[in-house]
């Protein structure tokens, strides 16, 4: 077997599937929004490294479209707006949404497995419900630290 001086299997490694890390997350504060007012449980899982790359661009997107609303807002703020808006990237009071946010909402799109969100649902979960979005996105990022989960244990080497 390859294997590194700290004992990593390479090969076996090289060979394994794998599937998504998944866990299930209660959520207080959502009743209302439940059949018969039960708590909201979320299944969430882990990001691959594709994703995490596509969380990042989002927050390099965000950034790209402030820069340019800045430029074009000489031509009033009705262009500025209008450029924020065909992006998704506008605040509901007006201004761009912080990076950090861009990043959370890009990370619970990703990983949140039931309900699926989309953007607008991403988007007013994080505004209506920042502390139960947070503990998803919390969640999310916390199973992708942990790794994608091998199908089949390795056998000794």
């Amino acid at each position: 077997m390859e294997q590194a001086a700290g004992g990593f299997d390479t090969k076996a490694f090289l060979t394994a599937r794998f599937t998504d890390r998944e866990a299930d997350i209660e959520l207080p504060g959502l009743e209302e929004w439940m059949p018969g007012g039960k708590t909201a449980v979320f299944t969430v899982r882990g990001l691959t490294g594709e994703e995490v790359a596509r969380v990042r661009e989002a927050v390099e997107l965000n950034s790209s479209i402030d820069a340019v609303a800045s430029k074009v807002s000489g031509f009033g703020q009705y262009a500025a707006g209008l450029l924020m808006n065909v992006f998704g990237m506008m605040d509901p009071v007006g201004g761009s949404v912080p990076d950090g946010h861009v990043y959370f909402i890009a990370v619970v799109r990703q990983g949140c497995v039931s309900p699926k969100l989309d953007q607008e649902m991403a988007v007013k979960f994080g505004r209506e419900y920042p502390i139960q979005f947070g503990m998803v996105a919390k969640k999310i990022l916390e199973l992708t630290g942990l790794g994608r989960v091998a199908k089949e244990k390795r056998q000794a080497s």
